[in-house]
C-alpha cells in the first residue's frame, strides 16, 4: 500500500513541480517520469504493486482520454470559429506531417534496418503511416488555449489545428488498418469484419515487435542470462539436488528441404583427446625413464558434407533409426531431483552427441557452483575419451 501511494503521489507531484515551479511542461515531465519508473522502478517494485499500478493507470488513462476529448470538443464549440481557409490550412498541415514522417523514416531506414531492434519494410510502412495523435497532443493544446499570455487568435488556431490533426489521423491513418486487412485478404464476412481487421492489424504490429526483439538479441548472451537466472532461482528454492545429472540430445527438424543443398569440403578438426592422449603417454614414459615420443604430425584432412542452401546453420543427419535430412540437435542436461533443466545447447544435426558433453558439464559446475557425483548417459556416449573426461572430473558415468 505504501509503494502504491508513493507512486501515485509522485506522478501528481512531478506535474505540479514541473508546471508551477520549474516553468516547464508538466505533461512532458510526466512522460519522463513514466519512462524512468518503467525502466528503473518496475524491477524494484513488488509484483502485486506492479499489477495494481498497471490496472490503476490503465483505468486512469481511459477516464482521462475520455474527459479530454469531451472537454476539447466543448471548448472548440464555445471558443473557436473556423473558416474554409482554416480547413485548407488543416489539410495542408495534415499532409505535411505525414510526408515529413515518411521522408524521415525513408532516409533513416538503412540505418534503422541494421541497428537496434532492426526494421523491415513491412514494419517501416506501419511506422510511417501509423503516427496517430491523441490525448497527449490535445492536452498540450488545451493548456495553450488557457495560457493567456499567448494572443487569442494563436490560441484558437493551435487548439483547432491540434484537434483537427487528431481527428484526421484517428479516422484516416487508423482506418488504414482495415484497408490493409482487405488488401491482404485477411478480413472475414459478416458483422465482425471491423473487429477482426483490428485484431489482424494488432497481430501485425505484435509479430513485428517479436521479430524485432529476436533480431535485437540475436548473438547476445541475454537469453542465456535469463535462463541461468531461472536456474539460480530453482537452486535457491531447493528444487535442484546437484548430485545426479542426466544428459541426452534430441533432433529438431530444420526449416530446410533435404534436396536443396550443396556439397562443400570442410577441415576435419582433430579430437581434443588426441592431444591429451599424447601428453599422458609421454608422462607415463617419463616415469619409466623412457624418451618422450616425437610430436605427432597431424595431416590436414578434409571431408565432404552437405550444406543446406536455405538453412546453412543446420547439419545433414544420417543415423540408424533416425530420420534423414537437415536437423539441429538439442543437447539438454537435467537434474534428477525435480527434472530441472540445467543446460541447453544446440548444435547442427551432423555433430556427435558426445562432442559437447564435457564442456557443458564444466559450464554447469562453474556457473552454478555444484559438484555432481553421477552422470546418466545413453549408449551414444559410450566412448573411452568420454569415460576418461568424466572420471577426471570426479564424476561416475552411468551408461544405459
Amino acid at each position: 500500500m505504501l509503494q502504491n501511494s508513493v507512486m501515485i503521489l509522485s506522478a501528481y507531484m512531478t506535474f505540479v513541480i514541473a508546471q508551477n515551479y520549474l516553468e516547464v511542461s508538466g505533461v512532458i515531465a510526466l512522460v519522463g517520469f513514466g519512462l524512468t519508473v518503467s525502466y528503473m522502478g518496475r524491477p524494484r517494485l513488488k509484483p502485486q504493486v506492479n499489477k495494481f499500478m498497471r490496472q490503476f493507470w490503465e483505468l486512469a488513462a481511459h477516464i482521462a482520454n475520455t474527459l479530454i476529448f469531451i472537454i476539447v470538443g466543448i471548448v472548440i464549440t464555445l471558443k473557436v470559429d473556423f473558416s474554409w481557409m482554416d480547413l485548407l490550412i488543416l489539410i495542408c498541415v495534415y499532409a505535411g506531417i505525414n510526408i515529413i514522417r515518411i521522408l524521415i523514416i525513408t532516409i533513416f531506414y538503412p540505418i534503422m534496418k541494421r541497428s537496434g531492434y532492426g526494421l523491415s519494410v513491412r514494419e517501416s510502412t506501419i511506422l510511417s503511416w501509423g503516427g496517430l495523435r491523441g490525448a497527449l497532443g490535445l492536452t498540450m493544446a488545451l493548456m495553450v488555449s488557457y495560457t493567456f499570455s499567448i494572443p487569442e487568435p494563436i490560441r484558437r488556431q493551435v487548439l483547432f489545428l491540434t484537434a483537427g490533426i487528431v481527428t484526421l489521423t484517428l479516422t484516416i491513418n487508423g482506418g488504414w488498418a482495415i484497408i490493409k486487412c482487405k488488401t491482404m485478404n485477411e478480413h472475414v464476412d459478416g458483422g465482425s469484419k471491423h473487429g477482426r481487421c483490428k485484431e489482424e492489424y494488432i497481430d501485425i504490429c505484435r509479430s513485428s515487435g517479436i521479430r524485432s526483439r529476436i533480431r535485437r538479441f540475436k548473438g547476445t548472451d541475454i537469453p542465456q542470462k535469463i535462463f541461468d537466472n531461472i536456474v539460480f532461482q530453482a537452486i535457491e528454492k531447493g528444487l535442484v539436488g546437484g548430485k545426479i545429472l542426466y544428459s541426452d540430445s534430441t533432433h529438431i527438424k530444420a526449416n530446410a528441404n533435404k534436396r536443396k543443398f550443396e556439397k562443400v569440403e570442410v577441415d576435419v578438426t582433430p579430437k581434443e583427446y588426441i592431444e591429451q592422449l599424447d601428453i599422458d603417454v609421454n608422462a607415463d614414459r617419463e616415469k619409466h625413464n623412457k624418451k618422450p615420443l616425437k610430436p605427432r604430425k597431424l595431416k590436414k584432412e578434409t571431408k565432404e558434407i552437405k550444406k543446406s542452401t536455405t538453412d546453412p546453420d543446420s547439419g545433414y543427419m544420417m543415423r540408424d533409426n533416425k530420420p534423414e535430412g537437415f536437423f539441429y540437435l538439442d543437447h539438454r542436461t537435467v537434474d534428477s531431483k525435480n527434472n530441472i533443466i540445467m543446460d541447453v545447447h544446440v548444435t547442427p544435426g551432423n555433430v556427435s552427441d558426445s562432442d559437447p558433453i564435457l564442456k557443458r558439464i564444466d559450464r554447469i559446475k562453474e556457473t552454478f557452483n555444484i559438484k555432481p557425483k553421477y552422470l546418466g548417459l545413453d549408449a551414444g556416449y559410450s566412448t573411452n575419451p568420454i569415460f576418461k573426461g568424466i572420471t577426471d572430473r570426479d564424476i561416475v558415468p552411468v551408461i544405459s
